[in-house]
Parts: structure tokens; C-alpha cells; sequence
């Protein structure tokens, strides 16, 4: 069976490397983006899944902006490309109201939402994944 290949896109640096060294860990060949720009740069490179962060800046200079869930516009740039559409999404955020977020998500036809910051957060990111790549 062929490894999986993710997409980690967070501009937490922390985070990135925390989420990035667990799914290796899995068994999944990884890879990670800090920002919106690097994220679209990335995407086209064959992943298998691709998990967001929801609260993402534009680009790693930018400030982040904890008013806005930029990772949503990396979500419609997937969804509206068209060799890039059939991905299957997994969005991150560690806070939030999981009952918003995934109301934000519902259009562009994520399913899968995982809230980080709990103690068992990254058993629950893994099982999220192996969800969404079925």
C-alpha cells in the first residue's frame, strides 16, 4: 500500500513541527507550509490530503490577524481548482467553537475538523487523517 502523502499548512512554527513529526511518526511522508502563499505554492505537489489551519496569515511576514480564518481562502483556492479540488481537507484550529468552524467549512465540502489543545490532540489528528484519506 502506498504511503499517504499530507500537506500540514499552520504558521505556528511549534505547531507545524508538533503535527508534521507525528504524522511522519505515523507512517505518512510530510510536508508543511507556514502561510496562505507558500500553502498554494505547495498544494499542486501530489498531495493525498492537505490539513489547514483556519486561523492562517496570508504570508509568513504578515501579522497574524486572529479576527479573520484565512485558511479558509486557502480551502476555496483548493476547492475551485480543478486538479486540486478532489483533496480531501482536514481543517485545524485550537480554538474556536467547533459548532462555527464547521459551519464556515460546510460550503466548500470539509468534513473533517479536529480542535488541537486537548491532551489527546494528537492521537485525535491522526485519527482524523486516517478518516479523511478513506
Amino acid at each position: 500500500m502506498p504511503i499517504a502523502k499530507i500537506l500540514i499548512v499552520d504558521d505556528d512554527p511549534v505547531h507545524l513541527d508538533v503535527m508534521m513529526d507525528v504524522a511522519d511518526r505515523a507512517g505518512y511522508e510530510v510536508s508543511g507550509a507556514t502561510s496562505q502563499e507558500e500553502a498554494k505554492e505547495k498544494a499542486s505537489d501530489g498531495f493525498d490530503l492537505i490539513a489547514v489551519d483556519i486561523m492562517l496569515r496570508p504570508k509568513a511576514t504578515d501579522r497574524v490577524n486572529r479576527e479573520t480564518l484565512g485558511g479558509l481562502k486557502v480551502i476555496s483556492y483548493l476547492r475551485g481548482h480543478p486538479t486540486l479540488k478532489m483533496i480531501p481537507i482536514v481543517a485545524i484550529s485550537t480554538r474556536g467553537d467547533p459548532r462555527v468552524v464547521q459551519q464556515h467549512l460546510e460550503p466548500f465540502g470539509v468534513k473533517e475538523y479536529v480542535e488541537l489543545g486537548g491532551q489527546h490532540d494528537m492521537e485525535a489528528l491522526l485519527a482524523t487523517f486516517r478518516r479523511a484519506l478513506q
